[in-house]
């Protein structure tokens, strides 16, 4: 796929409308895709017994 093609596409995917957005919200525009893909996650994610936290990941 050329660079021209594939800026035509990323320009023109949208999952939410631009009028209805909320200014200043960061993610408004692909918040309906972040809310569907963390349901989704929270949805298959079962932590087992032992659970490791990387030291780096705790602010």
């Amino acid at each position: 796929m050329s660079r021209n093609r594939y800026q035509l596409l990323l320009r023109m995917l949208h999952f939410n409308n631009n009028e209805t957005a909320q200014r200043g919200d960061r993610l408004a525009k692909i918040q309906p895709l972040v809310d569907i893909l963390q349901r989704k996650f929270q949805e298959l994610m079962y932590p087992g017994e032992d659970i490791v936290i990387d030291e780096t990941l705790v602010p």
